[in-house]
């Protein structure tokens, strides 16, 4: 019947047999989508050798590590890490990069050895892979600091009255650490709700005028100890104001003579924040207020009339130093420690004529500047 049909209409017949394949088509294409192209599409890792290799390998603490889990196949591919089978969560050393695709650990620790997972996915499928992280530990030597450079940077704290401070000193060792805290050389006593050190954490608060000082941490094993110092500087008042500076010692005028080496040399006071500090040299001598106007106030007028006046000696000239017991600052809104204040000394080699002028010590923040002027004549 549908074959006579057909015979005498057949435009009628190619019509329907034409709607019939498109419609099944049409309804199987996710089919066809997910098996065919999903074998080109789905994600692939790029770098599967190298991924290999990090998974097999032993590395050792306090190097910096990253795992790689970047795939390749169609966009958008996302990207999940889970610790131990556990959904990762960002911390203080480890953190994904890369919108996920890399996940880097910062100075790595025994504690960090875990099964890291990545699973990657797009809609066409996902894949995993997993790095079963070992970390070789360093037996018969003494304890080391994790995080050196971190402490260097917060070893100088300001705070004011009320306020809480933390120090932080952990040490890696392949043997227990114990850990002890000094306050200006001496065992720092713990008080109820308000110093507390838990192995190697310090915690202060409610701090108070009396707090201020050295603390030093001490980290011991059985193979020998080291120990790092930080110094908290207390405000007297909630007000900080600008950074004051003074001439050490020497007189602010200098006579040398061509050939001799020469060392000029400045104290300043903190404020609210740590201070810019450089060394300046004037070919005439300058007032002080139009000295530091043409420095940092930036009056354009004035910065054409002294452009040539002045420049800034290079910081390889420079060296820090410290004075115990020493302010020359009656009224300073600071409690100092034994190891300010802050002194900055330049080191003029083989001193020739043309040296001889005036020298400014400058130091500025946010809520002002102040400096200190040297004169130095160079005689034959």
């Amino acid at each position: 019947m549908v074959n006579a049909c057909c015979r005498i209409h057949f435009g009628f017949c190619l019509a329907l047999w034409s709607a019939t394949i498109t419609l099944a088509f049409e309804n199987d294409y996710g089919i066809v989508e997910n098996v065919f192209l999903g074998q080109f599409y789905s994600p692939s890792f790029a770098f599967p050798k190298t991924m290999r290799r990090l998974a097999d390998k032993v590395h050792s603490e306090g190097y910096d590590l990253e795992l790689p889990c970047k795939a390749t196949g169609m966009q958008p591919i996302s990207y999940r890490w889970f610790v131990n089978e556990k959904k990762f969560k960002r911390k203080f050393r480890i953190n994904v990069k890369d919108t996920g695709a890399l996940l880097k650990i910062q100075r790595l620790r025994a504690r960090d050895s875990a099964v890291y997972t990545c699973i990657a996915s797009n809609r066409y499928g996902n894949l995993s892979f997993s790095y079963s992280l070992k970390i070789r530990e360093r037996p018969g030597v003494a304890p080391r600091f994790y995080d050196l450079n971190i402490m260097k940077r917060h070893q100088f704290a300001v705070k004011l009255s009320g306020e809480a401070a933390r120090f932080r000193c952990e040490a890696k060792s392949a043997l227990p650490v114990t850990y002890t805290w000094l306050k200006n050389g001496e065992i720092l006593k713990k008080q109820r709700g308000r110093i507390d050190y838990s192995t190697f954490f310090l915690k202060i608060k409610k701090l108070r005028l009396s707090d201020a000082g050295n603390y030093t941490c001490v980290a011991n094993n059985t193979f020998g100890s080291i120990a790092f110092s930080f110094s908290l500087n207390m405000l007297r008042t909630r007000k900080g104001g600008p950074p004051k500076v003074t001439t050490y010692k020497k007189e602010n005028y200098i006579k040398a003579k061509v050939g001799e080496d020469v060392s000029l040399e400045c104290l300043e006071s903190t404020s609210t924040t740590l201070p810019f500090v450089s060394w300046f040299k004037w070919s005439s001598p300058v007032e002080k207020r139009y000295a530091l106007n043409s420095i940092f106030m930036g009056k354009r007028k004035a910065r054409k009339r002294v452009k040539k006046e002045y420049y800034h000696i290079s910081p390889k000239y420079y060296k820090t130093f410290t004075v115990k017991g020493y302010s020359p600052f009656r009224k300073s809104r600071w409690v100092f420690d034994n190891t300010r204040p802050y002194g900055l000394r330049l080191n003029i080699p083989n001193v020739t004529l043309a040296d001889s002028g005036m020298y400014t010590c400058v130091a500025s923040n946010f809520e002002g500047s102040d400096l200190a002027k040297l004169l130095l004549q160079v005689y034959t």
